[in-house]
């Protein structure tokens, strides 16, 4: 339990050192981010990170989309675009799915 909360912590830290808006952050380490926030979720009080998808549209008809999230951590919040392959093609962003950008 520990080394998620760690691993959420450096999540956070990198999303939230640039200014709203402007974070580049590298795919891979978005999905991580993703997966942690997912399991974390399941469990009471448990999430210390919230990831809400704001939208979810095809992109084109090869099973790219776009969703536009907020990532929030107590009082701080960054909005970003995820470009991914919906592999589950549930159309909806989830740690199952391959992240090919995050801005």
């Amino acid at each position: 339990m520990k080394r998620w909360c760690v691993s959420i912590a450096v999540g956070m830290a990198f999303l939230l050192m640039a200014p709203q808006g402007s974070a580049q952050v590298p795919a891979r380490g978005f999905t991580v981010l993703l997966c942690v926030v997912e399991r974390a979720g399941s469990v009471p009080g448990g999430a210390q990170v919230n990831i809400e998808i704001v939208s979810d549209q095809p992109v084109d008809q090869s099973g790219l989309r776009q969703a536009v999230v907020i990532v929030s951590h107590g009082e701080s919040s960054s909005t970003h675009v995820v470009l991914y392959q919906d592999l589950d093609a549930n159309q909806r962003l989830n740690c199952t799915d391959v992240v090919i950008s995050v801005t």
